[in-house]
């Protein structure tokens, strides 16, 4: 039993540490049965090494099987496996002088997903560069040579010591062989590695008359009838018998001579990186303008008839006029009766249509217009405004520069005039005239003035209207100020025509009605202005310049503010005429004690409202 026992203990001490080293032998093999058995075209690995920092890193191999690597150049590694990789890493690196790395660890990495662009490349199989495309070049042992580059217009790239290398038009491997040939000046047996990383997408377009337009991927659209749904069909308007595929720059068309509309459908060719699609309209479209819910360029074979051009453009609106409905034909104007089409029904009515013609349903106006001078000009309702008075009251005043007396109602080709100011302010019904539809009342503008300077409370140009005095037109500018002095204002008015070319201007005879100055003979009446210059001028005996008429002043007149205050409305002499100036001057002396009541007069009531 004892014997028994003991040979039991020793086979157990035994096969413990046997069973421990097999699962260990296990479980470091099972990452080796994970990892594929050969690399090959796409696969990544991640090399980890602390002995050579240059060559740790993340790597492809490429589609001829190669990995361009920094330190020891470019490995064929197609069909190897990561131990076989890592023998072949150490002895590249005794070759360039390196130790054998101790540390070097050798595995296969997840790979980036690749863009869809450099997918389709791939798939595609060998094309030619194209400008925008991205490159990854690799020249074992050149560090200043590897990197990106982009293929620059006009489709050259730019590298260093080789310089400008032309590589749209050729493939990728064409372009590996040019640049090695290159190379071989300066570097000896160059190893050149060209890998396409970014290309630009390949894309078909689509123009036209479709709801879509603009570019789509070819992956998503690789035939005629797929771009067209993608591009959101063919609208109304778009003519699917002539749509034409363009492809480097020739046309071809799609659909064949001579099918009935519902047959048309365009061939579903195959389509090719950067074909367009263009889908034309309708040369000759029926036109629909005016009073209709959908007025635009209608198909002409669904508006082969008056009816069906008003049918298809959503009917008229409530504001149609059906009598005055017309069709324009080649320049030419033909009436049409929609009315007895539409609601009595007369087939008689319906006229045939022709494309490039346009149907015009005019809208029955309902509206007066109001413009000029007036506080609120725009457009009023015919049915409320039926006489020239209902419009005024709606418009309210008119401004302070409006000429009531001479007012204008357009009516067509017919002009009437009309006096607001006798109508509202007289009662004249006379000008009281009944209202169309459609009248426009123009309100003109008073174009005479008189221009007052000086000591006044609001100096200006004022419009002179009919009945007004010289102190009317004072009082709009608000009278004179404190300071003014009112006995020597002066009236400077312009020549009349009346006079004759070449006639000095004189003053007015002194009459009872025309002001004078007081304490002084006509002769001794003092000058300003150009009158004392035309004084000067005669005793030296110099000749008056020529003036054009309408620039020559008539005279400088000298008047006091109680004359024009004691003139009656009806002298001549104190009416206003276009161009006159008054000009009230100040006082040059000191103020008396009275001007200071005066002042005082005018400031205390102000006071005492605040």
């Amino acid at each position: 039993m004892t014997e028994g026992r003991l040979a039991k203990h020793s086979a157990r001490v035994i096969v413990r540490p046997v069973a421990a080293l097999l699962c260990s032998l296990l479980i470091a093999c099972v990452p080796l049965y994970a990892q594929p058995a050969e690399l090959s075209p796409g696969d990544w690995i991640e090399i980890q090494t602390g002995q050579v920092p240059g060559l740790a890193g993340r790597y492809q191999v490429d589609q001829d099987g190669f990995i361009d690597f920094p330190v020891v150049g470019s490995l064929a590694v197609k069909g190897t496996s990561l131990q076989a990789l890592r023998q072949q890493l150490q002895d590249a690196l005794a070759r360039k002088g390196y130790q054998r790395p101790t540390d070097l660890d050798v595995d296969v990495s997840a790979a980036p997903a690749l863009g869809a662009a450099v997918a389709a490349a791939v798939a595609e199989g060998p094309r030619p560069l194209q400008t925008g495309d991205v490159l990854a070049i690799a020249v074992a042992g050149e560090p200043t040579i590897s990197g990106q580059y982009t293929v620059q217009p006009p489709g050259a790239i730019v590298l260093p010591m080789v310089g400008e290398v032309q590589a749209a038009g050729i493939t990728v491997q064409e372009l590996t062989g040019v640049l090695t040939r290159r190379l071989g000046r300066y570097v000896v047996e160059p190893v050149v590695r060209v890998t396409l990383v970014s290309a630009i997408p390949r894309l078909v377009h689509i123009v036209g008359q479709v709801g879509r337009p603009g570019s789509y991927p070819l992956e998503q659209t690789p035939t005629v009838l797929a771009l067209l749904a993608a591009g959101g069909g063919v609208l109304p308007t778009g003519n699917l018998a002539e749509v034409v595929l363009f492809r480097d720059g020739k046309p071809q068309k799609l659909c064949p001579e001579g099918l009935l509309p519902g047959d048309i459908l365009p061939q579903d060719v195959a389509l090719q990186r950067g074909d367009s699609l263009v889908i034309p309209g309708w040369q000759d479209p029926v036109y629909v303008v005016g009073a209709v819910n959908a007025p635009g360029p209608k198909l002409a074979r669904s508006a082969a008839s008056l009816s069906e051009a008003i049918v298809v453009a959503g009917g008229v609106t409530a504001e149609a006029d059906l009598n005055g409905t017309y069709i324009l034909r080649k320049g030419q104007r033909f009436d049409v009766d929609l009315e007895a089409l539409l609601e009595r029904g007369e087939g008689s009515a319906d006229v045939p249509l022709a494309p490039g013609n346009a149907v015009v349903v005019p809208t029955t106006v309902k509206q007066v217009y109001v413009v000029g001078q007036v506080p609120q000009p725009g457009i009023y309702s015919s049915e409320v405004a039926n006489t020239l008075l209902d419009l005024w009251s709606l418009v309210g005043s008119a401004l302070p520069d409006a000429d009531l007396h001479n007012c204008t109602v357009l009516r067509g080709q017919e002009t009437i005039s009309v006096d607001i100011e006798a109508l509202v302010n007289q009662g004249d019904m006379s000008q009281n005239i009944a209202l169309q539809p459609g009248d426009k009342l123009i309100v003109s503008k008073i174009l005479e003035r008189v221009y007052i300077l000086g000591q006044v409370v609001r100096p200006g140009a004022y419009p002179i209207k009919e009945g007004d005095t010289l102190m009317d037109i004072l009082g709009k500018a608000g009278g004179p100020t404190v300071m003014a002095d009112t006995g020597k204002m002066a009236l400077m008015r312009r020549k009349s025509a009346e006079a004759g070319p070449g006639a000095r201007p004189t003053r007015p005879s002194r009459t009872r009605e025309q002001p004078q100055v007081r304490g002084r003979p006509a002769s001794e009446q003092p000058a300003f202005g150009l009158d004392k210059l035309r004084r000067q001028r005669d005793r030296r005996g110099e000749p008056a310049p020529a003036r054009p008429e309408e620039e020559q002043l008539g005279f400088e007149e000298q008047i006091s503010l109680r004359i024009l205050a004691a003139a009656e409305w009806q002298d001549v002499a104190m009416r206003p005429r276009p161009g006159d100036v008054i000009y009230i001057p100040a006082r040059r002396e000191r103020l008396t004690t009275t001007d200071y009541l005066r002042i005082l007069l005018n400031i205390v009531p102000a006071l005492l409202i605040r």
